[in-house]
């Protein structure tokens, strides 16, 4: 009710109430008194002798000191109650709230009702006070599926307001196969049955981390929710890897198991068979030198080179010594492939490369050493970001910022500062993900990642805010399986942000000079192997012409037959040993030509190729 807050001196009280229609009535004055409602002068209230529902509108309080006049006013209704969420979905053993907001201008009861199959249930709830009751369910189950009422009464009226919460389960996948064999030109499909309590709103698969789009029917149809099975028709050789299949419903998503996808070793067509010396004496027979290594065997060869890069993730580590970039390197890999700088003493002396494989799906690792230690000078500086662009080119997909849970020092962030300032700082941001290790170290201490960033200086909170708060925790103790979840975090965040830069990498004039260094090592290294073995081969055909020339001599002196029998003999084998030879020698062609560009960079290397960062001047691409 209205008080006096200043020396006004109230002579006369006048209440009003307005009804719906918008008509003030006057409801009680200091001289009267209709048993319904009564005015006490000191202060001058309303009081409302057994109130109902018909007493509810707005009551204004007209004051006067005989002078002036002044208003206040206080609306009476039943409560009125709000909800966060008035359907709430759950799958089990999740943690829910129901909140619930009462507004009300007299004292009121309240109550919390679970209403399940026709049953009702009273509930204590977790939290309440005045104007709110709340329950909490640490941990969901079917059971708890239902409709929960709160109810608020006073002398007005009741309020009330509901909340659903419904409890399913995420969708279930079940794969026929983990695996399928299959040929060149077939198609094959990869089986799966979907079952879901709620509708489906999403379905995909990936295919080595990498989405499969959609609208690409002429390789693959289905995939979908209304047909889950994907089918890949007219299968190549580069479909090969580790299929998943991912479906969503309102209570979330679930992944199947990994199905690999492998092909059948087959033999070439006749078209593409390079022709073997038949032992013939024709002019018109091919010579060795000239089918030893034909276009097409060139040409495949380095189309799988082209592949692999097209389909490998590139990923740089950059920080301080002693940051753990090896050991992070470890962790993804699942191996020992680098020296960690957390063993003693152990620590990386120059930029190197390793191509892995996590889950189908190729990366390539470049880790580096301490280049931005403060005690390292420019030259070693760009000589060692020389090495990281040319193993990285034709360009970045993600750089991984390694920091250790700990101390954090200006060190830190003038590491990845100075790096970026080779490149183009804006641009390359866009790929920068921060790696914080000794994870465990948080777990000690009983913190967050969230309490740690708080007491970080701002330079680097506003480096994390420049990436987009892209960054994630990685635990060094943990044993393998979560080690390996972990992992598998890290590379879908890498290539969900992949996606979203429409499946970009950084590039700029550095890394296109680099690229056309490997590609010119490439083809210097096409033409070494090929040198190397048509010098063979020639040498095997010289070879054949000396027998057979014998084998003429004897056969036209008429007198050694038996010597020249045995001469052809000779020829024979001499040509199943050239056969099994040339056939090696193209398998061994075609393996060190698929793997040519990790032949190219290690060349690059020891060729210590340094790039002209003069020339970097565009603020870098996204292709």
């Amino acid at each position: 009710m209205p008080r006096i807050l200043n020396q006004f001196k109230v002579k006369s009280a006048t209440w009003k109430r307005l009804t719906d229609d918008g008509i003030e009535t006057i409801v009680g004055t200091t001289d009267s008194d209709n048993g319904k409602y009564c005015i006490s002068s000191k202060p001058p209230e309303l009081q409302i002798m057994n109130s109902d529902e018909n007493n509810r509108g707005k009551y204004i309080c007209h004051l006067s000191d005989g002078i002036e006049e002044r208003i206040a006013d206080v609306f009476l209704d039943c409560p009125k109650i709000s909800v966060d969420e008035k359907k709430i979905l759950a799958a089990a053993n999740e943690k829910k709230s129901l909140n619930y907001y009462i507004s009300t201008s007299l004292p009121a009861v309240k109550s919390l009702i679970k209403n399940q199959n026709e049953e009702e249930d009273i509930l204590m709830p977790t939290d309440e006070n005045d104007g709110f009751m709340s329950l909490e369910i640490q941990s969901t189950c079917l059971n708890d599926k239902g409709t929960y009422v709160c109810t608020a009464t006073n002398s007005l009226g009741t309020g009330r307001a509901s909340t659903e919460l419904y409890v399913g389960e995420r969708p279930v996948i079940e794969v026929s196969e983990m695996s399928y064999i299959t040929q060149r030109q077939q198609s094959v499909t990869l089986l799966c049955e979907v079952s879901s309590d709620l509708p489906l709103t999403k379905l995909l698969w990936e295919k080595n981390f990498s989405l499969i789009e959609k609208n690409n029917e002429r390789k693959f149809s289905g995939g979908n929710i209304q047909c889950p099975s994907l089918t890949i028709k007219d299968a190549e050789p580069t479909d090969k890897g580790s299929y998943v299949c991912y479906a969503t419903n309102d209570i979330g998503t679930t992944q199947s198991s990994s199905i690999d996808l492998q092909f059948e070793e087959t033999v070439l067509n006749d078209s593409f068979r390079a022709p073997y010396y038949t032992g013939k004496d024709t002019d018109s027979e091919p010579h060795f030198a000239q089918v030893v290594l034909g276009k097409w065997e060139a040409e495949y060869a380095r189309a799988k080179s082209q592949h692999l890069i097209d389909e490998e993730l590139r990923i740089v580590l950059i920080g301080k010594t002693g940051a753990g970039k090896s050991a992070t390197c470890n962790m993804i890999a699942g191996e020992e492939i680098f020296e960690s700088e957390m063993a003693a003493g152990s620590v990386t002396k120059s930029t190197q490369f390793k191509r892995v494989t996590v889950r189908g799906k190729p990366i390539l690792l470049i880790d580096t050493p301490g280049i931005l230690d403060s005690e390292v000078n420019q030259e070693e500086i760009e000589k060692e970001i020389s090495k990281c662009v040319l193993f990285g080119a034709p360009g970045i997909h993600s750089i991984l910022f390694v920091m250790p849970i700990g101390r954090f020092t200006e060190e830190d962030i003038k590491v990845i500062e100075t790096f970026l300032g080779y490149f183009g700082r804006e641009k390359m941001e866009h790929h920068v993900i921060v790696v914080f290790t000794f994870g465990d170290r948080l777990t000690e201490g009983k913190k967050t990642i969230e309490d740690y960033l708080q007491k970080a200086p701002e330079r680097i909170r506003c480096f994390i805010e420049r990436c987009k708060n892209r960054y994630v925790v990685f635990n060094n103790k943990l044993n393998k399986f979560e080690s390996f979840q972990q992992v598998q975090g890290l590379i879908h965040f890498i290539t969900s942000h992949k996606y979203e830069k429409v499946l970009s990498y950084y590039t700029d004039k550095l890394f296109e000079a680099a690229e056309k260094n490997l590609r010119e090592k490439e083809d210097e290294i096409q033409r070494t192997l090929e040198d190397m073995y048509n010098t063979r081969v020639e040498e095997m055909q010289r070879e054949f012409d000396k027998i057979k020339e014998q084998i003429t001599n004897l056969y036209e002196s008429g007198v050694q037959v038996e010597a020249a029998k045995e001469c052809e003999k000779q020829l024979q084998e001499l040509k199943i040993r050239s056969e099994e030879e040339l056939s090696e020698t193209k398998q061994l062609y075609e393996s060190r030509m698929s793997k040519v560009r990790d032949e190219a960079r290690l060349g690059a290397e020891s060729d210590s190729v340094m790039l002209n960062f003069n020339t970097q001047q565009s603020p870098g691409n996204e292709n």
